[in-house]
């Protein structure tokens, strides 16, 4: 506690990478970083390392005010890039969304509002031309209108998720009226969020950024996982490969001896009669 409290204060660091347990005390690093919080010596990013991944210890780190929590063994370049992350070193791209709703002034204020936030984004007003500027996008987020004219939002949804691209992108709903089980039908049609066009900007621009970020972060996880799977199976090629040698020269030393017994035991023509 107060050699962390001492390095902190004569170098401010960019984060801080904690173990849980300690010797003697199996809480003691969310201990220490709780106590320094309170303090306001600890302000930046705090990223815990634990042997344990249940519910009781995560609680614990995040009543600590921790912003990662990795179970060991790390996966180095999981810690690097969320270290990049949460100090900045990268700079992310902006967050992108598609706006679809068929009354201009309503998509372009809620263009205008998402682009304040600083994402970057297309409005569509006519949902039969949806396809293009989502495939051109690759947004993070969808926010569309149900009630619209030729293709309603829920028709539109399911047409935006046959396209496997797609299948993951949070779609939020937005409705002006009341319609009967428009929840039910949102999430049936593969939405991920209904809400009202009477919404607070602020509460709309949370929800959409809550669904961005999420979105990107399950999009990190699956390409980290595809990266994984194509180290495994190029290992396992290898190793296949490797194995499968000592067989071949097996077979070849067997079908070596097979010839030379066979010349061994046959009749020389010169000799036959």
């Amino acid at each position: 506690h107060a050699e962390l409290r001492n390095a902190v204060a004569a170098t401010p660091p960019a984060a801080v990478i904690m173990d849980v347990a300690f010797p003697g005390d199996a809480d003691a690093g969310v201990t220490t970083i709780r106590a320094l919080r309170d303090e306001g010596i600890v302000s930046c990013p705090v990223v815990f390392l634990s042997v344990r991944g249940d519910l009781p210890a995560r609680l614990g780190a995040v009543r600590a005010g921790c912003d990662g929590y990795l179970v060991k063994p790390v996966d180095l370049a999981e810690l690097v890039e969320l270290l990049d992350r949460l100090t900045n070193r990268v700079s992310e791209e902006a967050f992108r969304v598609v706006v679809i709703d068929d009354d201009p002034p309503v998509a372009k204020f809620n263009a205008a509002l998402l682009a304040q936030a600083g994402m970057e984004t297309a409005v569509v007003t006519d949902p039969m031309k949806a396809m293009k500027p989502i495939r051109e996008l690759r947004p993070d987020v969808i926010l569309m209108d149900i009630q619209m004219p030729e293709c309603n939002g829920f028709e539109l949804a399911q047409v935006i998720r046959q396209d496997k691209v797609f299948v993951q992108t949070p779609i939020v709903f937005l409705t002006g009226s009341d319609i009967e089980d428009a929840w039910l039908q949102a999430m049936q049609a593969g939405g991920d969020e209904f809400l009202r066009k009477t919404i607070e900007p602020k509460e709309l621009l949370a929800s959409v950024l809550g669904r961005a970020r999420r979105a990107r972060d399950l999009a990190s996880v699956l390409s980290r996982l595809g990266e994984s799977h194509a180290r495994f199976r190029a290992v396992a090629e290898s190793a296949r490969r490797q194995s499968s040698r000592p067989m071949q020269r097996v077979v070849s030393s067997i079908a070596t001896t097979a010839r030379e017994r066979h010349s061994d035991t046959s009749i020389p023509k010169s000799s036959a009669r």
